[in-house]
């Protein structure tokens, strides 16, 4: 019976044996092959086209071949695709290595994280022995890889021009003859080439033609060189020569930033010059056909626009003033006039005047005997006086309209028989005793001013004081050929700062010779002077992203996006200062009338319409207002704006170490004093100080 037992446990034992040694191959066969992420030794930069790769390591002994594709997601980079496995050499405790690599791109900053791959392997798992032959058991298996994380850094402050590109780029200006005759068509071309972020490559630099040449077409030529991040893009311009002479096709910048090095760098096809011999020719206008609507071709304009001169802001702030204080002088006045009218001892006070009057000529009359014409009639007058004094209410008074106050009623008495008695006299002593009997008779009360206190004489008690308010608060307080083009242009400027079209060409000579900021202002200006000018915006829209200028929230020229500033640009400044005066103006008349309306009963039919029309006018005044002094320096006649960095200094010197803050480009700023070749600013946020004249670009006046 033991021994039985022993058996039976033995043979338990030797069974587990195999199980756990056959679930222990299967188990290595499923963890002999791994895959680790190979990535740069260094955060990447967004943008930044990198090599990197996965590593597979498998049994070696195991290992007998790949089991279908590498499946990964790549999102959210941008990737070429997989290149052919390699096997390498090397391997490591008895493991080999097997080496997939790619080219990628990621978009955003910030931590990536990269979702495990999966592969497919074949691997021998064990033999079959038999009598005759030996087979391999093979078995395929599929392995994840480990998941990883990769760090991606943004750019630094990109620098004015700045388009995206970022990589090793080459940039060549090319034309196809540098001599030509009048008539014929030249083309130019520029190129750009290298390994980069292409996908995000937006279009190549803005290109200025010189005046004398007219665009015809254009073309632009994508050619992958090698993958994804490897191309040339040429963008062809084909120009007709009209005059005869010699054209300086500008220089053209790109600034990149390359990786390698993580800095900015910038990108600079030279300057061409082209012959053109010949007579003029007459070319006619050939709209564009723009084959690559992304192509910034930009030519001169010819013509003239003149922009509206705003009014300016202490006549304008004057006027404003003087406007309200006149209505709130009519207003007061209206009141005071109503709590006189609605007095009630202002007509015992004025009986009371005139009884004393005609008291003191009656004395001066000799009334003995019949009563003279001229006495009569100060008679009657005298007793109407009385009858007011007393309060009277019939034609003939009686003795109790003069209960204890003797004598008025015997003298009332005395005078009726003066005036209609059969013998027209009055008796002797009649006139003292009359001007006696005024001397001892108490003046009604006097008019009280604090009448003008109560709400009652004050109309409209609400609307009117709101009104008022409103309108103050509304009144603002005191506050080559392209060089050649350069040249010629800021000529023009200089003469008439209000013409539009001279300054949108000084604009895009600036450009062309890479002073964009300056262009920039320029562009701005236009926009600002005249809204309308639908060129102007369009090119200060571009300028404005790629010079970096100053946010009109720090104190920059206005923005030209937004619902406020499509409002704005229905008209030009001046136009809506315009508006304002007349809105005000408007405003001013209305409710003059409307107060009229409201005091005098004749007119109280007109109260509704006038109510009505005040509102509208209302309206109208605080919304030009509103638009108005949102930029109320750039309304300055004094206004500027600077087009380069600039140091605030204390007192109008070089040597001199400042500690004033900088001033950055395109700062709004108002020009307080000029000495020599500096000028003292105001800018937006109350800072004071001096900069070079050369500086800042006026906006409504000369230099």
């Amino acid at each position: 019976m033991t021994h039985a037992c022993f058996s039976w446990l033995r043979l338990r034992v030797l069974v587990g044996g195999l199980f756990l040694w056959a679930t222990g191959a299967i188990a290595g066969a499923e963890t002999s092959a791994e895959g680790i992420y190979v990535l740069p030794d260094r955060p990447v930069w967004a943008g930044e086209v990198f090599e990197w790769g996965l590593e597979w390591r498998i049994d070696r002994a195991a290992f007998r071949g790949l089991d279908g594709e590498l499946l990964w997601n790549a999102e959210p980079l941008t990737a070429e695709a997989w290149t052919k496995p390699m096997l390498a050499e090397q391997f490591v405790q008895d493991r080999s290595l097997i080496k997939f690599k790619r080219a990628a791109m990621a978009t955003q900053r910030g931590r990536i994280e990269l979702k495990p791959a999966s592969l497919g392997f074949l691997l021998q798992t064990g033999t079959v022995v038999n009598d005759d032959y030996t087979r391999a058991v093979l078995e395929p298996i599929r392995v994840q890889s480990q998941a990883t994380k990769l760090s991606v850094r943004a750019l630094p402050v990109p620098p004015p021009g700045f388009r995206g590109a970022v990589g090793q780029f080459r940039l060549s200006s090319t034309v196809d003859r540098a001599q030509v005759r009048t008539g014929e068509v030249v083309t130019w071309t520029l190129s750009l080439a290298g390994r980069g972020n292409w996908p995000m490559v937006a279009a190549l630099p803005a290109r200025a033609v010189p005046p004398g040449l007219q665009v015809r077409a254009t073309e632009r030529i994508d050619e992958k060189v090698l993958g994804e991040f490897a191309r040339t893009r040429r963008e062809s311009l084909s120009i007709v020569v009209s005059e005869p002479g010699t054209y300086r096709l500008p220089a053209v910048e790109l600034p990149i930033f390359e990786p390698t090095s993580g800095q900015y760098r910038t990108l600079v096809a030279p300057a061409l010059t082209l012959q053109a011999t010949g007579a003029p020719a007459t070319v006619a206008v050939i709209e564009q056909e723009l084959l690559a609507d992304d192509i910034d071709v930009i030519q001169p304009l010819a013509g003239r626009w003149q922009a509206i001169a705003p009014i300016s802001t202490e006549h304008f702030d004057r006027w404003s003033i003087v406007g309200v204080l006149l209505l709130m002088v009519s207003w007061v006045g209206f009141a005071c006039w109503r709590a006189w009218q609605l007095d009630p001892y202002r007509t015992a006070r004025a009986a009371y005047r005139r009884l004393k009057r005609l008291t003191r000529r009656l004395t001066q009359i000799d009334m003995a005997g019949p009563l003279p014409d001229p006495a009569g009639h100060h008679l009657r007058q005298w007793q109407s006086a009385l009858a007011v004094v007393w309060g009277v209410s019939g034609r003939a008074p009686t003795s109790r309209d003069f209960v204890g106050c003797d004598p008025w009623y015997s003298l009332w008495v005395e005078s009726d028989a003066g005036l209609y008695g059969p013998t027209r006299s009055v008796p002797q002593g009649w006139s003292l005793r009359a001007s006696a009997a005024v001397e001892r008779l108490s003046a009604p009360p006097p008019f009280a001013w604090r009448r003008l206190l109560q709400v009652p004489y004050w109309w409209p008690r609400v609307l009117a004081s709101a009104l008022l308010f409103a309108m103050a608060a509304l009144v603002h307080s005191p506050q080559s050929p392209a060089q050649t083009v350069i040249e010629s242009g800021a000529k023009q400027v200089e003469q008439d700062p209000l013409d539009v079209i001279a300054r949108y060409n000084l604009a895009l000579g600036l450009e062309a010779e890479g002073r964009l900021s300056e262009a920039a202002v320029h562009s701005g200006i236009v926009w600002w002077q005249e809204p309308r000018f639908e060129a102007g915006g369009k090119l200060w829209v571009r300028l404005r992203s790629q010079a970096g200028l100053l946010s009109a929230a720090a104190g920059g020229l206005p923005d030209s996006a937004g619902v406020a500033a499509r409002l704005r640009s229905v008209w030009p400044p001046g136009l809506w200062q315009r508006l304002q005066i007349a809105a005000g103006l408007t405003v001013f008349v209305l409710a003059l009338f409307l107060m009229t309306s409201a005091y005098l009963r004749p007119w109280r039919r007109a109260l509704p319409a006038s109510a009505f029309c005040l509102s509208v006018a209302v309206l109208g005044f605080a919304l030009a207002s509103a638009i108005t002094a949102a930029s109320r320096d750039l309304l300055d006649s004094r206004a500027v704006v600077l087009h380069r960095q600039s140091i605030l200094r204390e007192l109008p010197v070089e040597n001199r170490l400042d500690a004033g803050g900088l001033v950055f480009p395109g700062a709004v700023a108002i020009v307080e004093r000029r000495f020599l070749t500096w000028v003292e600013i105001r800018l937006a946020d109350g800072r004071r100080g001096w900069v070079r004249r050369e500086s800042v670009t006026n906006v409504w006046q000369s230099k």
